[in-house]
């Protein structure tokens, strides 16, 4: 570096005084050669003077003439780099005229601020938003500040709240909707979206800021929730509207058929005993197309949910079978089931609505089948990791429909053909209703059928394995229902009855007393509340709808002073869903819907009164006399299925430690328990269902429900040789 310096600093001396000393040696050798000897040779240090002299000068020189060089050729490259940077300007330039039409083009209103908050570009769609003039812009920063409010809020944006601003502060905007006072047109709605602009060194030095007019979208949107409100509110009154109809319809049928009922069991004579079947099965009719059109109603409402439930598919069919079996005698035809084997035990979905298709299609086979048989078939399709697809199917031997009207079958108000009606009766509700079920199931649904030869109605579903899915809690009631026990002593239990209808009153102490129970009536929920406090009852029916306290407040009040539960039992006239919602959250047990029947009162009360028992074989006695497709008695069957598959399911419930998989093979356990007699067995099982117990607590009940087990199949062992099985 030193040496450098040193040949740089010669370098310039020789440039600077080279040519001077030169010509300074120069003349003073001449001046002394000339003074002192004219004629003489030089001698020797005035020549050793010129030569250095004519050295300085021509290194002088030298260096001069490369630096002229030099200086030309950084000359050439200034002028080189001067014509470049002036062709750099001109392309920023146009690109700088582009960028500007391209910001001036956009729909969306753009400004750029330094990080003083000096607006440095306003495109015309942000001047004509904002209803500011270019010069205007740059004196009035505080417009910015001005007149806004935060759109949602309608309350005033702070300084720290606006987009520019927000935005220099490093903090990006997103979609702030605002409403913007300042356009001379009226206010406008702006959505405003905010970004900080960094340098290299990440330090923010300006912000850009996009918006749009968003007031039409917004009052768009501002008619359509009003438009969404007013069909809500539609929505709603349909709804209270179907409720009320169904009550103040329900209510009158109630007493038309309950009376019936009663007036069919005194001495008639013959033609009087007939006209009050007509009476009766009248008022039944008038009940379907009633319930059909409130079907058809929540459907098209989007009102109609389904439940999520374990049931058994093959139960299920039986139940039908029993309920359509006084229909088919009463024809003379003959009604059977058809079981593919194997089947599921237990699966997950919506029984109320499958059991009302297969209903529908039963009864309607019935109705078209002057003579032969009908047949209800179950079938598994196939076996999915999750789910089991099974297939529910009628045949019958009746009428048959013809391929053209077989098109048209399923939609609403439509029948087979114009005479159906006036020799069958119907609304053509019933298969519209079926279809929609069946699709809202996420199944198919189905006919095959030719005039004279019969028909076979059909749907498809799939239902979840109930092991494996969460089961929702359902009504215990709907779990544990049981058909009326023969040998029990009913005298022994008193029902208090709180109901304000002097028909519907008659009708429940007669169902009562012919039942043989002792029952109190009141007749408002305030009665009801008192006698509650005064006598000891084993069950109460809460009539829903009284005048001053009614029934939700009243059982609202019992729960807040029994010491134990006692179980109320809803009576309501309300067929909509929400209704029992209501019930089983206000505390109620169960819900028996008007109008009711003797038997349904007794099926719905019964296994509440006698919820203690241990045994109860009257399931199992119902399937008396029926065989399963290998010709054995389906007693059996169910006796040694349901053995094999409890004891493989204690052992999982054993090892169990989730509460979810504990619960959902509980739930299993519970219904299946049931249906084979267990009934205190069950109880156990619906307690570990219901309820999240201590470890130890828990570990416990599961023991002692295997010893009850153990009981259980002893006990079922002697039913099965008392029975011959």
């Amino acid at each position: 570096m030193n040496e450098v310096s040193r040949l740089r600093r010669r370098d310039r001396w020789f440039r600077q005084y080279g040519f001077k000393f030169g010509l300074i040696l120069i003349c003073v050798s001449i001046l002394l050669y000339s003074l002192g000897r004219p004629n003489l040779t030089p001698d020797l240090p005035i020549l050793f003077a010129l030569v250095f002299a004519c050295y300085l000068i021509i290194t002088a020189h030298r260096m001069t003439t490369r630096d002229v060089q030099i200086l030309k050729k950084k000359d050439e490259e200034l002028r080189q780099q001067a014509e470049t940077l002036k062709a750099t300007i001109g392309r920023l330039q146009i690109q700088t005229e582009m960028f500007k039409m391209m910001l001036e083009s956009i729909g969306d209103g753009l400004m750029v601020a330094d990080n003083e908050m000096n607006f440095l570009h306003f495109n015309t769609v942000a001047r004509e938003l904002l209803g500011f003039g270019p010069e205007e812009i740059k004196t009035r920063r505080e417009y910015i500040l001005e007149n806004n409010l935060d759109f949602k809020t309608m309350r005033p944006l702070g300084p720290d709240q606006m987009p520019t601003i927000s935005a220099l502060n490093g903090n990006p905007v997103n979609d702030l909707e605002v409403l913007c006072q300042t356009n001379p047109d009226g206010p406008r709605v702006l959505s405003f979206t905010s970004r900080p602009i960094r340098g290299p060194d990440t330090k923010v030095h300006g912000a850009i800021t996009v918006f749009r007019d968003i007031t039409e979208k917004k009052e768009i949107e501002q008619s359509l929730q009003r438009a969404e409100k007013a069909a809500l509110d539609v929505s709603r009154m349909k709804s209270r509207f179907l409720a009320n109809m169904s009550h103040e319809i329900r209510t009158p049928l109630n007493g038309i058929i309950g009376l019936t009922e009663l007036l069919a069991n005194t001495l008639l004579s013959e033609e009087q005993l007939q006209f009050t079947q007509l009476i009766s099965a009248s008022g039944e009719q008038l009940m379907t197309i009633i319930s059909d059109i409130l079907d058809f109603s929540k459907i098209e409402a989007g009102k109609m949910s389904l439940e999520k439930v374990a049931f058994d598919p093959v139960r299920l069919a039986h139940q039908t079978l029993q309920l359509m079996q006084p229909r088919a005698k009463q024809k003379g035809i003959s009604l059977e089931l058809k079981i593919d084997s194997p089947l599921p035990s237990s699966v997950v979905g919506d029984p109320v609505r499958i059991s009302q298709v297969l209903n529908n299609f039963t009864g309607n086979a019935i109705k078209f089948t002057p003579a032969g048989k009908v047949i209800v078939e179950l079938k598994l399709i196939k076996e999915l990791p999750d789910a089991f697809e099974l297939e529910f199917s009628v045949h019958d031997t009746g009428i048959g429909i013809s391929e053209a009207e077989q098109g048209r079958l399923f939609e609403p108000f439509t029948q087979a053909h114009e005479s159906t009606s006036r020799n069958f009766g119907g609304t053509g509700l019933g298969l519209s209703i079926c279809k929609q079920l069946t699709e809202l199931m996420g199944g198919q649904i189905g006919v095959d059928s030719s005039p004279g030869k019969g028909s076979r109605f059909w749907f498809q579903t799939s239902l979840e394995k109930s092991i494996s899915t969460p089961i929702q809690k359902t009504n215990p009631i709907s779990s544990l229902t049981s058909s009326p026990e023969q040998n029990h002593t009913p005298e022994k239990y008193l029902v208090l009855v709180a109901e304000d209808n002097p028909v519907n009153q008659l009708i429940t102490m007669t169902y009562l007393k012919d039942l043989g129970y002792r029952y109190d009536l009141v007749e408002n929920g305030e009665q009801a509340v008192d006698a509650f406090k005064n006598k000891k009852y084993d069950l109460i029916l809460m009539d829903c709808q009284m005048p001053g306290v009614d029934g939700y407040e009243a059982t609202a009040r019992i729960r807040k002073l029994q010491k134990t539960k006692i179980p109320i039992i809803a009576v309501t006239a309300h067929a909509m869903k929400n209704e029992e919602e209501k019930c089983l959250n206000i505390g109620m047990d169960g819900i028996l819907r008007k109008p009711f029947q003797r038997d349904q009162l007794q099926k719905m009360i019964l296994p509440w009164l006698e919820r203690d028992k241990t045994y109860d074989f009257t399931i199992l006695n119902h399937f008396k006399g029926i065989s399963d497709e290998n010709g054995q008695d389906l007693r059996k069957t169910l006796i040694e299925t349901y053995i094999k598959n409890t004891q493989e399911l204690l052992e999982q419930l054993q090892g169990s430690e989730k509460n979810e998989e504990i619960k959902n093979i509980a739930h299993s356990l519970k219904s299946t328990s049931l249906s084979v007699g267990g009934v205190h067995l069950a109880r156990n099982f619906e307690t570990l269902e219901n309820q999240t117990l201590p470890e130890l607590e828990r570990r416990s009940l599961i023991e002692s429900s295997c010893k009850e087990f153990c009981l259980l199949k002893q006990k079922l062992s002697d039913y099965q040789k008392e029975n011959n099985l």
